[in-house]
């Protein structure tokens, strides 16, 4: 008896590895997109991510089948303040993996959210006068 099997590995094409956020309140979000091609003529990619604090991908499953190509959000949603430095694994047939490096800043919660005071009635201080030039 002769056993004969042909191996294929996957091909993807992925724009980038390295998602930069920039600042975001805590409890606030930010996405960015990257788009994922499967660069096989014959043969589906099953795509999954890791699962790490402060960073999700939408989807976070999906099957590339062949010649096919789509779009994933990364969403930065911190939950603690400072400097969010992490490896965000990109899972291909469950057997291989990328490093997907996504990096962010994670401010106060009223940094972004500070209401501007345009009159005397919206202020929170009853003692305050607004002047106008």
């Amino acid at each position: 008896m002769q056993l004969k099997a042909n191996a294929v590995c996957p091909q993807i094409k992925l724009e980038n590895d390295l998602f930069k956020f920039g600042d975001c309140s805590v409890r606030d979000k930010q996405e960015l997109t990257f788009n994922l091609e499967n660069k096989n003529l014959t043969s589906k990619v099953d795509i999954s991510f890791q699962k790490i604090p402060n960073f999700s991908v939408v989807p976070s499953t999906y099957s590339l089948r062949p010649n096919e190509s789509t779009v994933f959000k990364i969403l930065f949603q911190p939950k603690t303040i400072g400097k969010i430095d992490s490896i965000l694994k990109l899972y291909i047939n469950k057997i291989y993996d990328i490093d997907l490096r996504c990096f962010g800043i994670a401010t106060t919660e009223e940094s972004k959210s500070r209401k501007r005071i345009t009159s005397i009635k919206d202020s929170p201080n009853p003692n305050l006068s607004v002047t106008q030039k």
